[in-house]
């Protein structure tokens, strides 16, 4: 199952891709591919964040698997997956669920907690996605109204602490930290400052 948002498009190879990433791996809960970053327009554009998520992608681009331990770690460092990407095998996930207290940190508390529970992905850097980045976004209206800072310091919070009952160290010292949300803030507060 792949849930579209309403202001993006799936590339012509996104279902071969999925699909061969799937029959790859009949265990894994979800397929994650790429995404090329396109404007209100559909022609493609910069974005600083998509850059950031593609220098964090694990594996330097390459295919490959996030579970356990390292993926939730990865995580906690930056969240480099792209929630529409995501291709979701339903006979594996069963009645799980994206927890509906969150607005904005829903996918990244959905994506860990699958981790927690030991299940793994599996990653295809080939940007197989237009994800539409524009003024009206969700995710530009959660970051002007601050609701996605305040989900993200809740949840990372949350986080440090179950991994830190697992014994996870360094996940939870990852989740403390909080870099990638204190960088975005400090790049908000920049950019309302210059008017950009």
């Amino acid at each position: 199952v792949t849930l579209l948002h309403a202001d993006d498009e799936l590339r012509p190879e996104y279902a071969h891709r999925m699909l061969e990433r799937a029959s790859a791996d009949p265990g894994a809960a979800i397929a994650f591919c790429g995404a090329e970053i396109v404007g209100p327009t559909g022609a493609p554009v910069f974005s600083l964040p998509d850059a950031v998520k593609r220098f964090l992608w694990p594996n330097r681009g390459r295919l490959g698997v996030l579970a356990g331990r390292r993926g939730v770690e990865a995580l906690c460092r930056g969240n480099f997956l792209m929630c529409p990407t995501a291709c979701y095998r339903k006979s594996v996930l069963g009645a799980r669920r994206f927890d509906a207290r969150w607005r904005f940190v829903l996918d990244l508390e959905y994506f860990t907690r699958l981790l927690l529970d030991g299940e793994r992905f599996v990653l295809d850097p080939v940007r197989a996605y237009a994800y539409r980045r524009h003024a009206e976004n969700a995710t530009e209206a959660y970051t002007a109204s601050s609701v996605r800072f305040r989900e993200e310091a809740a949840f990372y919070d949350d986080l440090a602490r179950r991994v830190e009952r697992r014994g996870w160290g360094t996940a939870a010292w990852r989740a403390r930290a909080r870099l990638l949300v204190r960088l975005n803030a400090v790049v908000q507060v920049l950019r309302d400052v210059s008017g950009f």
